[in-house]
């Protein structure tokens, strides 16, 4: 995750583009699971909505947490790095914009994605690392992980199910 301006998100976001986002293709729909965090032994109702904008895909995502939290991401393929980006903007602050890179593993149907960003309990900058699993045509899960002094640790996991009309 890096820290972004508007501007300079979406002159990033321009310049990246291709079909290589076809393995994600079976994300695109409506879903619906649970999002959970570390230190919190309640799982939030939580909604997906991922759809193809632009030669990219947007994901729109919200939960219940927090008295009802929101998130929307744009993400491309950047075929200079031959890699995934994505930028991230949530209701926590609608003006930061967050950098993620990373590749697609067909044998694990696995997207993982990396970046710096600020610590939400110390702001201090720290690693992530975001793994999106592709389980079946109708279920996903997600890890985010913080990279601390003391080490990875898991601070976020969601589970989608499809939702069919």
């Amino acid at each position: 995750i890096r820290l972004l301006g508007c501007a300079a998100a979406a002159t990033l976001l321009a310049a990246c583009s291709g079909d290589q986002l076809a393995p994600l293709h079976p994300m695109l729909g409506n879903w619906s699971g649970i999002h959970r965090l570390a230190g919190d032994a309640t799982g939030y109702s939580a909604q997906y909505h991922v759809h193809e904008t632009d030669g990219g895909l947007s994901w729109n995502f919200h939960s219940d947490w927090n008295g009802g939290f929101t998130g929307q991401s744009a993400q491309r393929w950047d075929a200079a790095s031959k890699e995934f980006v994505e930028i991230w903007t949530d209701s926590s602050d609608p003006d930061r914009k967050l950098e993620t890179r990373g590749t697609w593993d067909a044998a694990s149907s696995t997207l993982t994605m990396r970046g710096t960003g600020p610590d939400w309990e110390t702001g201090e900058p720290i690693g992530y690392t975001h793994r999106t699993h592709l389980l079946n045509a109708d279920s996903w899960t997600y890890t985010m992980t913080a990279e601390r002094a003391v080490g990875a640790i898991e601070v976020m996991w969601i589970e989608m199910k499809r939702v069919r009309p």
